[in-house]
Order: structure tokens, then sequence, then C-alpha cells
């Protein structure tokens, strides 16, 4: 009677171990396209859900002293090429600009000290 409690056990933990297999193996798949996604958008997946319109990013930017500056630019819309920004030239003008999603990390931020 044991023995066949004990087959029965074994059986049991080879279908769950089945299971587990499969389900990692299922999200293994699963990352490796968020990952291939990543590279093809050259920004991480969770960084473009964070940016939102009328948000703000923090862009980096030189005056005219060669001095590092950095901005904070309120973001209008969002697109496959990258994110529209509305900025105020040096005369009061408004104007649009696009930054695009690789260069995230490279000329913006999602705060200013540059930690995300």
């Amino acid at each position: 009677m044991n023995i066949d409690l004990l087959i029965k056990e074994n059986k049991e933990l080879s279908e769950e171990k089945q299971r587990y297999k499969e389900m990692w193996f299922t999200t293994n798949n699963s990352l490796a396209k968020y990952r291939k996604l990543e590279e093809e958008i050259g920004c991480p997946l969770d960084v473009r859900c964070k940016v939102v319109p009328n948000s703000y990013i923090f862009t980096f930017g030189t005056s005219m002293e060669s001095q590092e500056i950095i901005t904070r630019r309120k973001v209008i819309t969002i697109s496959q090429e990258g994110i529209y920004i509305l900025y105020r030239t040096a005369s009061g003008e408004e104007r649009n600009m696009i930054l695009s999603w690789r260069a995230y990390k490279n000329t913006w931020w999602l705060k200013e000290d540059r930690s995300e």
C-alpha cells in the first residue's frame, strides 16, 4: 500500500514539475519578446510607460558659455518616433520639438538628477 501511495505522489510531483517547466518557458519567451521590443524602441518599456502627456521630462543642453544646463520640458504628445515637447525660446516664442526614444539618458531623463 505504501508503494502505491509513493508512486501516486511521484506521478503528481512529475505533473507539477511539468507545469512549472511550461510556465518557465512561457515567461522566458515573453521576457525575450519584451527585451527585443526594448532594443527596437531604444528605450526601456517602463520608462516609455511613465512618459505621459502633460508630464515633464528633463533635457540636457549647453549654454552660450558652454556650461551644462538641465531644463524641465512639458510633454505634449507621444508617438512611435518619440516625445513631442513644448519649449520656450530665449525670445519667449513657444516651439515644439521631438526627442527620440533612443536619446533616453543621452539628452533627456525622467528626473532632474538623471537617476532615471
